[in-house]
């Protein structure tokens, strides 16, 4: 691998990821085969837009970066230099979704740059577009609308009305199985539930990018080295962690995978890394803070039972003579 920068997961547990410096898509099956799957393996910049039933393999991009697969196994691919968010379909054609055009009329300013992928569990397609600090979101229908910010570069710090609030530089989006759009942008968190955007205001830490699995939502705090899980009652834990010769990697992916570990891409060693982690139920974590209460609860009993305990022995010895002295009455 040369360079990769986006990882998604198919509902079959295929792991995906773009091999940017490659120029291809890149297929990591659940028994450890790797195999292209997009792409020819040459730069696509300038290539024109593929005909009708083209392989994908026989179709180059130009430097393919975020990735996002559908209920149906359709994989979506962000293509930033030709400006194309492509489909690649189960059966191994591929078709462009949106362009420059898409929206043209109905967006406020055409697709600039695509880096961020999400689909949502009723099929629409969101895609953020980085040069124009907007989110557009495509409609199973083929519809087209702006779906958050088109306000500018900075990053809203109140709640508000999604397409009046400013979203910022995003670096990953991911939707969650209730719908919820999650949002990294600037080291920050937001979320778009409906039609309104909310900056999120747990201790998350600093978040570089965003997936979400069907027990959270699965943040990479860059700045700490760290994977933190986000439940949907608030309560923050830390999932991985890597080394600190890894600090300035994995800023690009990390992909959340049906019943599995969470995988990350390591962009400057050119891996990709795969944690085990718990289900929430099991974290025993409260909000903010990443400790596990339980074995200090059982070991503070324990303590406590022992000292119970002792002192019944000590005065279970004491003569017969000391008890009545000291209380006037046997109470043994």
């Amino acid at each position: 691998m040369n360079n990769p920068t986006g990882i998604a997961v198919g509902p079959d547990g295929t792991v995906y990821v773009s091999d940017s410096g490659n120029h291809v898509v890149r297929a990591i099956s659940t028994n450890g085969t790797i195999r292209t799957v997009a792409g020819t393996g040459r730069d696509g910049a300038g290539a024109p837009e593929p005909a009708v039933g083209a392989k994908a393999t026989d179709v180059p991009p130009a430097f393919p970066n975020d990735l996002a697969v559908g209920q149906d196994g359709t994989v979506f691919i962000a293509d930033g230099r030709t400006v194309r968010v492509y489909a690649l379909a189960p059966d191994g054609t591929i078709s462009v979704r949106a362009d420059a055009s898409t929206g043209n009329g109905v967006l406020p300013s055409p697709m600039g740059a695509p880096s961020g992928l999400a689909v949502a569990p009723d099929g629409t397609l969101y895609i953020a577009d980085r040069a124009n600090y907007q989110i557009i979101a495509l409609g199973p229908d083929g519809s087209v609308r702006l779906a958050a910010g088109g306000m500018g570069g900075s990053v809203t710090d109140s709640s508000g009305l999604a397409t009046e609030t400013p979203v910022g530089p995003v670096t990953g989006i991911a939707a969650d199985t209730s719908g919820d759009l999650w949002i990294s942008s600037a080291s920050a968190l937001l979320r778009l539930s409906g039609t309104t955007l909310t900056k999120v205001t747990e201790p998350v830490g600093s978040v570089a990018t965003v997936s979400a699995g069907r027990d959270g939502v699965y943040l990479v705090d860059q700045q700490e080295r760290a994977v933190r899980r986000l439940t949907r009652d608030n309560r923050v834990s830390t999932v991985a962690t890597f080394a600190p010769t890894q600090q300035p990697i994995l800023w690009a992916a990390a992909a959340a995978a049906p019943d599995g570990p969470i995988y990350l891409v390591d962009n400057a060693a050119n891996r990709v890394l795969a944690a085990g982690i718990g289900s929430a139920a099991s974290d025993g974590t409260a909000q903010g803070n990443n400790r596990v209460w339980w074995p200090y609860a059982v070991g503070a009993v324990a303590l406590l039972a022992v000292l119970l305990i002792g002192a019944w022995v000590v005065r279970r010895r004491r003569p017969e003579s000391h008890w009545r002295t000291e209380t006037g009455a046997d109470h043994a």
